[in-house]
């Protein structure tokens, strides 16, 4: 109703086409399954590898957009510490850190249930880089939120000082839980996994236990993230008291 002037509206539309075209694109793979199920033909062109491919980028644009709404909202609401800048590179920071451990955890356990003929090329390519960049992503994205405690000297009191503040006595608890699971969990376990891919030949007991590395990845990097969104509302701050006009 409110596209026109209301980035939350935007929001809305935006991550609903892209749960459409996602669940479309996921259903492009079943249309085998789906015609003997059904015993009917299906249409040529829903088999064709360009229609996939024109909805992969589909939906990476549309969820792309969705981000985006999402970053505007906040932007929309003034306050110093969730300008776009800084809220974009933490939303997108966080898409990018999920994302990869995402795609490790379901490429291991695709190759382990499905395709394990696969399970030493998967391993010694695909999920070796995976690690790199999740330890990459992770360790940027930690050492760019961390910046804000170089205010806690600051003579200023400056809403950066303030927000650290709160990080480090009454949200202390979210902000170690932030950092333990996000280090452990997009540091130390993905570097252990890129260890685990280098072996000569991968049997199944060893894509076991990398899918179970994988999923440590994924739990924990997900804890990581749910807790510095926490920290995001939760360590706010504004200019004015409230009532202040």
């Amino acid at each position: 109703m409110g596209l026109k002037t209301s980035w939350l509206s935007r929001e809305i539309l935006g991550f609903s086409v892209f749960a459409g075209l996602a669940t479309l694109y996921a259903a492009l793979f079943w249309i085998p399954q789906i015609e003997n199920l059904i015993n009917i033909p299906i249409p040529v062109f829903l088999k064709s590898e360009s229609l996939r491919l024109q909805l992969s980028v589909a939906v990476a644009l549309s969820g792309i957009a969705g981000v985006i709404c999402s970053v505007m909202v906040y932007d929309d609401c003034k306050k110093e510490l969730w300008r776009g800048s800084i809220t974009g590179l933490k939303f997108f920071g966080t898409t990018i850190v999920l994302g990869l451990s995402t795609i490790a955890l379901a490429s291991l356990g695709g190759v382990y249930f499905l395709k394990p003929e696969y399970a030493t090329e998967v391993a010694k390519v695909y999920s070796a880089n995976l690690a790199i960049l999740i330890v990459i992503a992770s360790f940027a994205k930690m050492a760019w939120e961390g910046a804000i405690f170089r205010h806690l000297k600051s003579k200023t009191y400056s809403m950066e000082k303030r927000s650290a503040m709160l990080m480090t006595n009454h949200l202390l608890t979210a902000t170690r839980l932030r950092y333990l699971t996000g280090f452990v969990g997009g540091v130390l376990l993905p570097i252990f996994l890129y260890s685990m891919s280098q072996e000569n030949t991968v049997g199944l007991q060893h894509l076991m236990n990398m899918l179970l590395v994988a999923g440590g990845i994924f739990v924990l990097t997900l804890v990581g993230e749910l807790s510095e969104r926490f920290l995001f509302f939760a360590a706010i701050v504004s200019k004015k008291m409230p009532g202040d006009v």
